[in-house]
């Protein structure tokens, strides 16, 4: 349920979807164990920190796809023959040799998995 409450201080707070199923619903949390009453309870702080952790975690994740993305641009890009790859320093380089023998590993397997099959 959801209580709003007006900025206007003479007006009563609106209880939704009615006051009645909202009283119901605390009478309910109120005869549960204090154990369960607090499981999911948080303050603004640590409400906060879990958020600032969910985010740091999603830019951590975005930020790595991000950079695989670029590490196959610039290997296509390599391929096709342009000259990237002298532009590149050397952890970029080490990091695209992986991605490439990443690849290489994959393609034998696939390539291993077919012939596998076809003899099947």
């Amino acid at each position: 349920f959801a209580v709003i409450n007006s900025p206007d201080f003479g007006s009563q707070a609106e209880v939704w979807p009615s006051l009645e199923d909202a009283r119901c619903l605390l009478s309910e949390f109120k005869k549960l164990p204090l154990s369960k009453q607090n499981k999911k309870m948080v303050n603004q702080e640590s409400f906060l920190e879990e958020s600032l952790a969910k985010a740091t975690r999603q830019l951590r994740k975005l930020r790595e796809e991000n950079r695989q993305k670029e590490l196959k641009e610039v290997m296509f890009e390599s391929l096709s023959g342009k000259g990237i790859l002298q532009s590149l320093n050397a952890m970029d380089l080490d990091e695209v040799d992986l991605l490439i023998k990443q690849n290489l590993a994959d393609i034998d397997n696939r390539v291993r998995v077919l012939t596998i099959a076809s003899r099947s």
